[in-house]
């Protein structure tokens, strides 16, 4: 695995967050930013977080996939992380520490603070469940 996730990686890690790809044919003319497309209740391509409570979507990213940063993975992945891990069995406590270490153990082997982490989540996140 290389230090750095590709394109297809990242897409995946997301959906697996819950983030939706919509990929609506309008064209930039039609809807020129997010703010019209909400007005004319069309959605423009982008990565949107569902709220399934209030029937309402976010627009997270246009076009592309989210970035691997601190602040998208604590946001969006980390949540979903200790989410799965409490269905799991396990504990507060025991779930800080297992993501925590798989974190350091990364870090120490050369990725930056955001790879790490992203490997950290996703080796949690996209684990089949009772692996």
């Amino acid at each position: 695995m290389g230090k750095q996730p590709t394109q297809e990686q990242r897409k995946e890690f997301w959906e697996w967050c819950r983030l939706v790809h919509i990929n609506n044919p309008i064209t930039e003319i039609e809807v020129a930013n997010s703010c019209e497309a909400a007005i004319m209740d069309k959605p423009v391509n982008g990565w949107y977080l569902p709220d399934y409570d209030k029937g309402e979507s976010k627009l997270i990213s246009l076009k592309e996939t989210p970035s691997i940063d601190l602040n998208n993975l604590f946001k969006y992945a980390v949540p979903i992380a200790y989410i799965k891990l409490f269905t799991e069995g396990q504990g507060v406590r025991e779930a800080y520490k297992r993501l925590f270490n798989s974190w350091l153990e990364k870090f120490f082997e050369g990725y930056s603070f955001e790879d790490a982490l992203f490997w950290a989540l996703k080796e949690v996140i996209c684990q089949k469940q009772g692996s």
